[in-house]
């Protein structure tokens, strides 16, 4: 497999991404994070079809337990990106 398409134990450790609600968020370098999910298993992008289904990993058959309408709450209950510092 390409390399880059894992999250790093080194780079959760680090900071860079958190798991959070079962399911993985990269921190912004501005603050704050995307506004995109990370499968916890493969690291690639998963995607919520029309905001109402659970997020979903293909490639892991994973499913997060919110759904892309939830997004907007998951996010807001992120620590702050300086919480660890």
């Amino acid at each position: 497999m390409p390399a880059g398409h894992f999250i790093s134990y080194n780079s959760v450790m680090d900071g860079e991404f958190i798991a959070h609600e079962g399911a993985v968020f990269k921190r912004k370098p501005e603050g704050g994070y995307q506004a995109v999910v990370y499968c916890p298993g493969c690291g690639q992008a998963a995607s919520s079809l029309d905001d109402v289904l659970c997020f979903y990993c293909p490639r892991c058959n994973w499913r997060s337990n919110f759904t892309g309408q939830q997004l907007p709450a998951v996010m807001k209950s992120l620590p702050d990106a300086g919480e660890d510092d």
